[in-house]
C-alpha cells in the first residue's frame, strides 16, 4: 500500500480522490494542488462546488449522469477555475474505487491549456495564412485581369494591321509595338507562375518528349535576337542521352529559354553553347544535365547569392541596363526542384557564366510526332456557318473581337455585358456566345447561369473570353455552365481553333443518334426461321464498343496519332454499319486529327465521343428485340 501512495503523490499527473455520494476531496496530489491553486488542507473535506472550480456548472450532471450510467468515463473534457480565478482546459478521467469500505471517485487531470493556446494559435495563424494567400490570389487574379484587357486590344490591333498594306517603315514600328506587348505579357506570366509555384498549384505535365527537339525549340526562339547582336548559339547533347524522356517539355522548354535569354542578354559579344549530359540513377531513370554558358559580363562573386532570390537582380543597374523583373531564375529554380533536380550557376566576372540545372526522368520509347503548324483559314464561316454573339464591354475589345471574327468570315453581333446577351438571346437565337467574365451589370458567369437555366436544352455554346488567367478561372467558367475557355490575349489561330471545334461538334450533333434506315436495311435481311441477326449485331457491336473506345483514349494519352487515326477509323466503320450516325463523324473528326498529327486537338472531341457511345450504347439497347443484355458499359464508357 506504501508503494501505492508514493506513486500517487509522485505521479505528475493531477490526480485527487473524493466520495462518491457527496464528492468531498479525500485526499490530492501535488500535481492536482498545484493545477487548482489550492493546498492539500484547503481541499480536504470541501467539494469542487464548494471552492467554486466547475468553469460551467451544466458540466457537473452531464458527468454525473455519464459516470450513473457507465460506472467509469475515460476521457472528457473539463475546464477547471483556480484559486486565482485563472481557467484550465483539462481532459480527465474517472473510476469508481473502493477506499477502506467506502465508495469513492479516483480522477485524473491532464493540463492541456498550453497546447489548445497553441492549437488556437496556429489555427489563427493558419487562418491569416490563408486568408492573406486568396487576397494576393484575388489580387494578382484583378492585376492579371487589368493588364491583360487593353494587351488584348493591343496585340490585337497589330496583329491585323500586319495584315495590311504597310510600308517597311510602318511595318516595323508595329512589329516594335508587337514585340514590346510580347514582353509585357511574359512579364505578366511569368508573376503569375510565381504565385502558382508559391501556392502549390502548378502541375507538372508527363508526356514523352524529345530532348533534342525540346532544345532545339528553345534555342530557335531566341535565334533572332542573338544573331541581331552577332552572337553563335550551339548545341552539344551527350551521346549517352535517351532519345525520348517522359516529362513536362513544356516547363523544360520554359527553364531553357530563361537561361538562353539571360546569356544572350548579357553577352555583347561572343557566343552561347548549351549542352546536355545524363546519368543513369536507376534501371530506366535517369538524371539529365543542362547547362548553358557564354561569354558575357559574368557576376562579381560577392553577389552570386543573389541569383536566385524572387524580385532581385544582382546588381540594381542591370534593371535599367538589361530589363527584367528577377523573377525568370527563382522560378526557373522552383520549375527544376519540382522536377527532382536542383540549379546552380558558376561565373567570373567579366569572362562569363554557366548556369547548370538538372531533371529526374524516365527513359521513354514512344517518338511523339511533330504538331503541324495551324493554319489561318478565312474560309471558315462558310465551312462551318455560325451565326455569333460577342459579349464584351470593352469597346476596343469588341473592335478587335469583331475584326478576328471577320477575317474568319463571321458577322457577330455585340452585347455590352451579360444583360445584353440574354436580351439578345431572347430577340434570335445564336449557335455560340464569345462572353467576357467581367462586365458591369451582369458578369459572364451570371449571365451564363441564367441562360441556362432559361434555355436548359438546345441552347447556345458559350466560350468564355476573359483576361483572368489563374488556375481555377477555367474551372468556375466550366461550373458556371459555359462550354470552353479562351484566355486573352486572344490568339486568332487558338480562337479559331476553338470554333472549328464547336462548329463542327453542332453540326454532327444535328445528325441522328441512330439512321432508322440503317438498321431497318439490316432488319430486311434477316432469313425467315433463322436466328436474330439484329440482335446478333447489336450485341457484337456492343461487345467491342469498350475496347475501340479504350482504344482511342490510349493513343490520345501516350499521343500516339498514328494509333489514334487507326483505332478512330475502326469504330467509325463499325458505328456506320450499325447506323450510329453521330458518333461515326466524331471518330471521322478524330481520325483525320490522327492523319494531321494534331492529336493535341483531339481530347474535346474524344470527351464528346464517348458520351455519344454511352448514348448509342442505350439506343441500341432498345433496339435489341430479342432480349439479349449484354454486360454493364458504364465504367469502360
Amino acid at each position: 500500500m506504501d508503494t501505492y501512495h508514493k506513486a500517487f503523490h509522485a505521479s505528475p499527473a493531477a490526480i485527487c480522490i473524493s466520495t462518491l455520494k457527496e464528492g468531498r476531496f479525500v485526499d490530492a496530489n501535488e500535481s492536482f494542488c498545484k493545477l487548482v491553486g489550492y493546498s492539500r488542507d484547503e481541499l480536504i473535506g470541501k467539494t469542487s462546488v464548494d471552492l467554486n472550480m466547475w468553469a460551467d456548472p451544466d458540466d457537473r450532471p452531464r458527468i454525473a449522469a455519464l459516470l450513473a450510467q457507465n460506472h467509469s468515463i475515460p476521457a472528457y473534457d473539463n475546464r477547471l477555475v483556480r484559486k486565482d480565478g485563472e481557467f484550465r482546459d483539462c481532459v480527465g478521467s474517472i473510476e469508481v474505487i473502493d477506499v477502506q469500505g467506502e465508495s469513492c471517485l479516483l480522477i485524473i487531470f491532464l493540463d492541456i491549456t498550453e497546447r489548445k493556446r497553441t492549437h488556437a494559435q496556429l489555427s489563427e495563424a493558419k487562418e491569416a495564412a490563408e486568408t492573406a494567400a486568396r487576397a494576393k490570389s484575388e489580387f494578382l487574379a484583378n492585376m492579371s485581369h487589368e493588364i491583360r484587357t487593353p494587351m488584348n486590344a493591343i496585340i490585337g490591333m497589330t496583329g491585323l494591321l500586319l495584315g495590311t498594306g504597310l510600308s517597311e517603315q510602318q511595318r516595323e514600328f508595329v512589329e516594335t509595338i508587337r514585340q514590346g506587348s510580347e514582353t509585357l505579357l511574359r512579364i505578366v506570366n511569368d508573376i503569375l507562375d510565381f504565385s502558382k509555384i508559391e501556392s502549390g498549384r502548378l502541375e507538372l505535365e508527363k508526356q514523352p518528349f524529345s530532348i533534342h527537339e525540346c532544345v532545339e525549340a528553345a534555342i530557335d526562339l531566341l535565334s533572332n535576337e542573338a544573331s541581331k547582336k552577332d552572337i553563335d548559339i550551339s548545341c552539344l547533347v551527350d551521346k549517352e542521352t535517351p532519345t525520348y524522356i517522359a516529362g513536362d517539355v513544356t516547363r523544360v522548354r520554359q527553364v531553357l529559354v530563361n537561361l538562353i535569354s539571360n546569356a544572350v542578354k548579357f553577352t555583347p559579344e561572343g557566343e552561347v553553347l548549351v549542352s546536355v549530359k545524363t546519368r543513369k540513377v536507376g534501371p530506366a531513370l535517369y538524371e539529365v544535365h543542362f547547362a548553358v554558358t557564354d561569354t558575357g559580363i559574368g557576376i562579381p562573386n560577392e553577389r552570386m547569392d543573389r541569383l536566385f532570390q524572387s524580385f532581385t537582380q544582382v546588381d540594381a543597374s542591370t534593371t535599367r541596363t538589361y530589363g527584367g523583373t528577377g523573377l525568370g531564375l527563382a522560378i526557373s529554380r522552383e520549375l527544376t526542384e519540382m522536377m527532382g533536380g536542383r540549379m546552380w550557376a558558376e561565373s567570373e566576372e567579366g569572362k562569363g557564366s554557366t548556369f547548370h540545372f538538372t531533371i529526374i526522368a524516365e527513359a521513354a520509347s514512344v517518338a511523339l510526332p511533330q504538331e503541324r503548324e495551324a493554319r489561318f483559314e478565312t474560309n471558315l464561316g462558310d465551312r462551318l456557318p455560325m451565326s455569333i454573339l460577342l459579349a464584351e464591354d470593352n469597346p476596343v475589345n469588341q473592335r478587335v473581337g469583331i475584326h478576328l471574327l471577320t477575317q474568319m468570315g463571321y458577322r457577330a453581333d455585340v452585347a455590352a455585358d451579360g444583360r445584353e446577351a440574354i436580351d439578345a438571346l431572347r430577340t434570335r437565337s445564336y449557335d455560340l456566345i464569345l462572353m467576357d467574365v467581367q462586365m458591369p451589370e451582369m458578369d459572364g458567369l451570371e449571365a451564363t447561369r441564367q441562360i441556362r437555366q432559361e434555355w436548359p436544352s438546345g441552347g447556345p455554346r458559350i466560350i468564355a473570353m476573359t483576361a483572368n488567367a489563374m488556375r481555377d478561372d477555367r474551372e468556375k467558367c466550366l461550373a458556371a455552365g459555359m462550354d470552353d475557355y479562351i484566355s486573352k490575349p486572344v490568339n486568332i489561330i487558338q480562337l479559331q481553333s476553338v470554333l472549328e471545334r464547336h462548329g463542327t461538334e453542332r453540326r454532327i450533333e444535328a445528325k441522328p443518334r441512330l439512321d432508322q434506315s440503317v438498321l431497318d436495311e439490316l432488319r430486311s435481311l434477316q432469313e425467315p426461321g433463322g436466328s436474330d441477326l439484329i440482335d446478333e449485331l447489336i450485341k457484337l457491336y456492343l461487345d467491342d464498343l469498350p475496347n475501340r473506345v479504350e482504344g482511342i483514349r490510349n493513343a490520345i494519352a501516350i499521343k500516339d496519332s498514328p494509333g489514334l487515326r487507326r483505332e478512330a477509323h475502326r469504330l467509325k466503320g463499325s458505328s456506320q454499319q450499325m447506323g450510329a450516325a453521330r458518333l461515326a463523324a466524331f471518330c471521322f473528326e478524330l481520325e483525320n486529327l490522327g492523319r494531321e498529327d494534331r492529336v493535341s486537338e483531339a481530347m474535346a472531341f474524344f470527351t464528346a465521343a464517348e458520351r455519344e457511345a454511352s448514348q448509342v450504347r442505350i439506343e441500341l439497347l432498345r433496339e435489341n428485340t430479342g432480349g439479349v443484355k449484354p454486360p454493364n458499359y458504364n465504367a469502360a464508357l
